[in-house]
């Protein structure tokens, strides 16, 4: 989600992930990320030119990992984190990364969602977390 050059999902590609979807609200940016991918003869994509807070995704999952990496001063993050959950797009056990700045407050989460790495690196703040199928959290960080 918040697709952007692409690299996240392009890395993801890169190692092996069998199918992503990028999305992305700017239509210029997703026509980009389209292209990117064509020049590197890459298979097994999908691009969204839609908001990433739509709930219109959800049919193209269940998704194992979702990387979301918004524009620093967009996020909602308990807004997005929860349409997220419940849009029923997400693998029983789904890694989700986030990304932000890091003078940002910590994101709520949902309840069975936990983080399981969280660092800094410049002004960036990024997790990396799990959500469970259950509220059961089975990971002590």
């Amino acid at each position: 989600m918040y697709a952007g050059t692409g690299a996240l999902g392009i890395e993801a590609l890169s190692r092996g992930a069998a199918h992503a979807v990028f999305v992305d609200s700017d239509r210029l940016v997703a026509r980009c990320v389209e292209q990117t991918l064509g020049m590197l003869g890459a298979e097994h994509f999908e691009v969204l030119h839609m908001h990433a807070e739509s709930t219109k995704w959800a049919p193209f999952g269940p998704y194992d990992i979702v990387f979301l990496d918004p524009p620093f001063d967009k996020p909602d993050w308990h807004n997005l984190c929860t349409l997220l959950e419940q849009s029923g797009a997400l693998a029983n056990e789904c890694w989700v990364y986030l990304e932000a700045r890091r003078a940002a407050p910590d994101p709520e989460l949902p309840e069975n969602w936990e983080t399981v790495r969280h660092k800094y690196a410049g002004d960036v703040s990024y997790r990396l977390c799990i959500r469970h199928a259950s509220k059961e959290r089975k990971i002590n960080a």
